[in-house]
């Protein structure tokens, strides 16, 4: 998987861009929005596509990650590439890690608290906002139009 020309493998160059010390090995490339580092990986021709810089380390330095499992970060810090911060699980395992930790974000701080508005418009307040015994909130005017359109379904069917 090396860059045309260069003969240099993908963890090779995200470690050259590596802060490697005591703790953390924090990628110094480009960092996304939601705070992991992505490596370009050039197919050979000029095209290529971007991965996860600690997937690609973990790759080069440990071996292959199994077919639909995660890298999880031990260390919850998703800048670093250190693969012994690093543990392969599934998608419960790192779910059951981030409620372990407490970083499951609830209340004021989920990104959905902030959404005032269903996707169809209604607002979420008043009459038109009731919540689930979950406590997720719901549009009123949607449920009744699903309800509604589920019921003649089923009159119709009959």
């Amino acid at each position: 998987m090396s860059p045309k020309g260069t003969g240099v493998e993908p963890h090779i160059r995200a470690l050259d861009k590596t802060l490697i010390g005591e703790g953390c090995w924090e990628y110094g490339g480009k960092i996304r929005k939601d705070g992991y580092g992505s490596v370009w990986i050039q197919n050979g021709t000029k095209e290529g596509t971007t991965a996860l810089a600690h997937r690609v380390v973990y790759e080069g330095m440990v071996g292959p990650i199994p077919e639909g499992m995660y890298l999880c970060h031990h260390c919850d810090n998703p800048k670093c590439v250190r693969p012994d911060h690093i543990f392969v699980g599934t998608d419960a395992d790192n779910k059951a890690d981030m409620y372990a930790k407490g970083r499951h974000p609830h209340g004021e701080t989920h990104w959905k608290s902030k959404v005032t508005h269903c996707p169809q418009g209604h607002p979420y307040s008043g009459d038109n906002l009731y919540i689930r015994n979950c406590g997720r909130r719901m549009c009123r005017a949607c449920n009744n139009a699903r309800r509604k359109k589920s019921h003649q379904r089923a009159k119709s069917a009959a």
